[in-house]
């Protein structure tokens, strides 16, 4: 054996496993990727490959003018929290997973604050260990004002999301071991007076959505391909929806799957942990969180 005529250390194993695995992400995504050159280099770890698709979906976004009626606040926080969000990257999407957790979009109290998908300052603080610099849009909605980590507004979706895997897998390193959580689109939409707007609202106007749909089909097409996931799980009707029609022109066999939205607006929603442990038990997916 190569790794016993060279005597590697325990470090040097650890570092020629992560060279392998990334050479060939490397080498599949060279053929399919509308993000990378032909040769990417060995060294393009998937935290920084996740990093660079949603870079060039900003830059693709930051094109489309969103503010029309009934639009008058569009948010980014993958850029004005970048900081955050890029640490979430770095220390929780280095490997592919098993299992890849797909939500809409940033709610103004989770994400908007923190540039972590449903990230609910406390657990985004406390339990993933993530803080950073958090600016502010460009044009602010004053009922729905970015205070970053000094935000004291609970959202409770990503409260719910985050407090069920907490209890499930006690350690954020258990949990992104197989699985990870990513936000379809990184925009949020507001009303005049705050109200939220989704991607999927009948009221944005179609070309707009369209266009929206096109950039982040093929962003989330890109994510897929890096992260070779086996399932998707949607958050939410509209997240599956976008996952299944992505999944079925590729060659992967992948499982979509729906999971009930935590937000408490989701009718029928009383007991979202309760739904979310029958979800995890009838799809068979414990070992994914031991």
């Amino acid at each position: 054996m190569l790794r016993k005529k060279l005597k590697l250390s325990k470090v040097e194993e650890q570092n020629e496993y992560e060279v392998s695995n990334n050479n060939t992400v490397c080498n599949e995504l060279s053929h399919q990727s509308i993000y990378f050159g032909a040769s990417p280099s060995i060294d393009n770890l998937i935290s920084t490959k996740m990093i660079n698709i949603q870079r060039n979906l900003n830059e693709i976004l930051d094109k489309i003018d969103f503010v029309k009626h009934p639009i008058c606040y569009v948010y980014n926080p993958t850029v004005y929290a970048n900081e955050p969000y890029e640490k979430y990257m770095k220390l929780y999407c280095n490997n592919e997973k098993k299992i890849l957790f797909i939500g809409i979009n940033p709610g103004p109290w989770g994400m908007c604050q923190t540039g972590v998908p449903f990230g609910e300052v406390n657990m985004v603080k406390n339990w993933l260990d993530i803080d950073g610099n958090v600016d502010v849009p460009n044009k602010m909605c004053n009922e729905r004002r970015i205070q970053g980590f000094n935000c004291t507004r609970k959202e409770v979706s990503g409260d719910r999301f985050w407090n069920f895997f907490k209890d499930l897998c006690g350690t954020p390193k258990r949990f992104f071991r197989n699985c990870f959580l990513y936000n379809y689109c990184p925009l949020a939409f507001m009303k005049e007076k705050g109200a939220n707007i989704t991607p999927a609202d009948k009221s944005m106007e179609n070309t707009l959505k369209s266009s929206l749909q096109e950039a982040c089909d093929a962003a989330f097409n890109e994510v897929i391909l890096t992260l070779k996931p086996d399932i998707i799980i949607g958050i939410g009707r509209y997240a599956e929806k976008r996952a299944l029609d992505i999944v079925k022109h590729l060659s992967q066999d992948i499982k979509v799957l729906y999971l009930l939205h935590p937000s408490p607006r989701t009718p029928g929603n009383n007991n979202w942990a309760e739904e979310a442990s029958s979800f995890i038990k009838k799809n068979n997916l414990t070992e994914f969180f031991n």
